[in-house]
This record gives C-alpha cells, structure tokens and sequence, in this order.
C-alpha cells in the first residue's frame, strides 16, 4: 500500500501526500498513518500549546491563503485596554484611535489611522507613528520640534493682514484677520475672527472682552503692545494689550504668541487713534501728536534725546519733523543719527530757511527713516543757528516682530 516516511525530525506537513492512504489499504497499517501524522504536526508546529485562532475564524477558499482571505484577526480595545507588558510586535484594534497599532519598544505605534482625505502618517515624538490631519486648504506637513502637524508654509518672521484698528469708542481697539508664523517660530497662527476689546478693562477671552492684561490700570504715555495668543486646549485666538513687548502677562493656558504692533497713551492716559498701513503706525489726529521740545541742543550731541510718542522696547523707524525756533539764522540745521552709528553724528536733513509774508522764518526737516533704541531715542546735535527746536513725532515703521 502507499505509505509515506513521516518518521523523524525533518518530515513536515510538505511531506503529505493528499491523496493516500488508498480506500484499498489495509487496516492494519492504520496506526502508521497515525503516528507520521503526529510527528508531521509536531515537527510543524513546534511550538503552539494553545489556539492559534479564535473561534471567529474562516478558512479561507481551496487554494488561497490566509492572508489574501483576511481572516486574521487581533485583540480590540482602547488605550486603557492595553496589555500591561506585551511582546514587541503585538497587534491590536484601537477603538479609540480607530486603527491598526502595533507594540514598539516601550510604546504602542498607530500603523494607518488615515479616515479622511489628507490624513497621513508622520513619526512623532519617540519615533511612534501617529494620524496628522489637515484643518485647512493648502496646509502642508510641518515638524513643530516635537510632532509633525498640518499647517500653513510661512517663513520665519512671516506675517500678513492682522491690521489694528480703533474701536467703536475711544476705550476700544480691534485686530483685524491675518496670519502670522508666532515669534518662537514653531506655528502658524489665523485669525479668522474681528475681535474688539476695550483697552481700560482687564484682559477677557471673547468679542467686547477687555484687553488690558497687566495688573493695575493704564497709565500716561505709557507703551503697550498688542500681542496675539492661541488657547492650549482648542486653539482658540485672542489678542490682548501688555506693557510687556514679549507677551510676558499673556493669560494663563494660552501659548503661541507674537506682538503685531504697538501704541503709546497720551499724556491724559487716553488712547491715541491711530492708522495703520503695513508696517506703517500714524497718528490718525493732530491733537495727539507728540512734541519734544529742546532748548540746551549743543552742537556736539552728549547724550541721546528721548523722541516722544514711541513705543519703547522694540526698534522702530521714527517718522517726524523738526521744527526751528525762530529760524533767524539762514544756516539753522540739525545732526541726527540712528543708535546704530555708534554715537557718529549725520547731517541726515538740512533744508535752508523760509520767509513768510510779515518777516516770519520757519526752518523744518522731515525724516522719515532714523532708527531708534528699544528706549526710542536718537542722537541729536546742533548744526548752526538757532539752538532750540521741536521734534513731532507723527508716526512709526515696526517690524512687528519679523526679526523675531
């Protein structure tokens, strides 16, 4: 009769042959049919001592394998469900994360957690696999130093629109939309809401909220900045005013943070209205253009001259005009220079004096790019003539945090 040599340590399942023993065969050789076929299952099989599949399992089709039949089935459950202490390679279904993960070291690895378009798999902090999905259009992936997110591209210093703007009432101010990359350079952030806030208030979440975020109230010519924040749990955007030019009162559990601009209050502690085109600040009002006035100008400038009207702690590009006493020298001039000259004094503007009908001179110089300290001075000093003149301060160019 046809009998196989299923006896000994290299005879596997391979070594079958499906269509034996005969219906001719005796009986008698029955129990070496037996006996080859344990050993072929136990040299196969070496070590399973318990279910290899669960009682859901369908053999796939004749001829097809497991695999292309699908039939493989893992342990379900959510994060809390994890097995204390598994073996590297484990699988599972997470409920919660609705997909496929798998054990990696010390940590459970999303394997394909995509559900919508756009979804994509990016290795986060520890190298685990985890679901990144857009929330807009024309985000791309981009590594925060931490995590893969979706976001918008923008490079560093990046900002656009985010336009203040006064308010329905003297008290009030308002941020307009924009999008701006923040000033530690890790994330995009949208306003995609017009939110107005009244200045004299303290700082609340919301439209009509307050804005001040410093203890205390606001004072006389005093500096405030606005600086736009994002809420840690949703993402929420605000925007609030702080004396500080980093944010450094931000309220608690808000991050992601960036000045846009800046003010500075009258002398009566009122906010000033302002016009703001790009990077261009302007006083809206004559009446509340700020005046220096300086009487003891020598003509070697000893000591930077504080220009009135500028917001201090960030460097700013000053737009004024200096007006001479009463200009009876022809030759009245000016030396102004930037902090960055080094104490080096320019004859940045000169302009010969002008007669009015009735005898009257008036002598004055325009600038409208002279750098300031982050204490909003320049150095100044007397050309010739006349040593007493008037600086107007009319507005102000702010990086608004680009060289951040």
């Amino acid at each position: 009769m046809p009998l196989e040599d299923l006896i000994g340590p290299n005879k596997f399942i391979g070594n079958l042959v499906r269509e034996w023993p005969l219906g001719i065969d005796p009986l008698a050789e029955g129990d070496d049919h037996l006996r080859g076929v344990k050993n072929v299952l136990r040299n196969s099989f070496p070590t399973v001592n318990q279910a290899r599949y669960p009682a859901s399992f369908v053999l796939p089709p004749a001829g097809e394998s497991e695999e292309k039949a699908g039939a493989l089935e893992v342990a379900v459950g959510t994060d809390a469900q994890r097995p204390a202490a598994p073996s590297n390679g484990a699988l599972r279904w997470n409920t919660e994360k609705n997909a496929l993960e798998h054990r990696k070291g010390a940590q459970w690895s999303v394997i394909d957690p995509t559900t919508a378009p756009g979804d994509m798999i990016a290795a986060g902090a520890n190298g685990v696999l985890e679901k990144v999905t857009p929330s807009g259009v024309g985000q791309v992936p981009l590594w925060n130093g931490s995590n893969v997110v979706y976001d918008y591209p923008a490079s560093r210093g990046f900002i656009d629109g985010c336009v203040t703007e006064n308010g329905a009432t003297a008290t009030r101010k308002k941020v307009n939309l924009g999008i701006f990359r923040n000033a530690a350079n890790n994330a995009v952030i949208e306003i995609t809401q017009v939110l107005e806030k009244d200045v004299v208030f303290p700082w609340t979440a919301g439209d009509g909220g307050g804005a001040f975020m410093p203890a205390g109230v606001v004072g006389a010519n005093q500096t405030l900045h606005y600086v736009v924040f994002t809420k840690n749990d949703d993402g929420a955007v605000e925007w609030g005013l702080d004396t500080s030019p980093v944010g450094a009162n931000t309220p608690s559990g808000y991050t992601f943070q960036r000045r846009i601009g800046s003010l500075v209050t009258t002398s009566g502690g009122n906010l000033p209205l302002m016009v703001q085109r790009g990077d261009l600040f302007q006083y809206a009002s004559w009446d509340d253009l700020p005046q220096t006035v300086i009487t003891d100008l020598p003509e070697i400038a000893v000591a930077p001259r504080t220009m009135l009207g500028v917001p201090l702690g960030v460097e700013l590009s000053l737009q004024g005009v200096v007006n001479f006493g009463d200009g009876s020298q022809a030759t009245s001039g000016v030396y102004m220079a930037s902090h960055f000259m080094a104490g080096t004094l320019q004859d940045i503007q000169y302009r010969a004096y002008i007669a009015f009908p009735g005898g009257f001179v008036f002598n004055n110089h325009e600038f409208n790019d002279i750098v300031c300290s982050t204490s909003g001075q320049i150095l100044m000093g007397r050309h010739t003539g006349d040593n007493q003149i008037a600086v107007f301060t009319y507005g102000w160019y702010d990086q608004r945090g680009q060289d951040a």
